[in-house]
């Protein structure tokens, strides 16, 4: 009978594990890495003036890389999941992308100093390519997500003439 119980909550305990990045949707936490030891942040960043994060993060058990939206719980210094995308295999989540890049690149060219004032997208972008290489600090967005604040989720827009600064070359 003991043992039967004990195979069940193991059973229970690896289907929980193998749910593990839906699961993390609406849970709060104030440090990540000390919140959740099972997973290890890579990164992170500030969207929409702070009141939503962005952070890059890797399950230690399956090495699945995650990119985890949160939002600021109102008056606390602790963060809500709100939403959770998994990362495609050799591509990074970043946050300094421009929607109109051919406008923004006349700009750029007379204004160096301007940065793409856009906070409200994530985009994945693959490693730099051959053809990339003469853009050297941009890259074009492979997928791009703008945060929807009513839904507080990630939402896929298109990628056309999205590039991310990414400060290469």
């Amino acid at each position: 009978m003991k043992t039967k119980w004990i195979a069940a909550l193991l059973s229970l305990a690896n289907v929980t594990c193998i749910a593990g990045a839906t699961d993390l949707i609406g849970q709060r936490y104030q440090d990540f890495q000390k919140d959740f030891p099972g997973f290890k942040k890579l990164s992170g960043s500030c969207l929409l003036g702070c009141m939503y994060s962005l952070g890059s993060v890797k399950d230690l058990s399956t090495e699945e890389r995650l990119i985890i939206l949160s939002k600021k719980t109102q008056g606390s210094k602790r963060w809500e999941i709100v939403d959770v995308l998994e990362g495609p295999q050799g591509r990074a989540a970043v946050s300094n992308c421009t929607e109109n890049y051919s406008s923004f690149k006349q700009l750029y060219g007379s204004m160096p100093d301007v940065m793409p004032s856009s906070d409200n997208f994530v985009a994945l972008i693959s490693s730099a390519s051959e053809k990339d290489k003469d853009n050297k600090l941009w890259l074009k967005a492979t997928q791009v997500f703008i945060i929807d604040t009513e839904s507080h989720t990630f939402k896929e827009i298109s990628n056309d003439d999205v590039y991310c600064y990414v400060g290469i070359g």
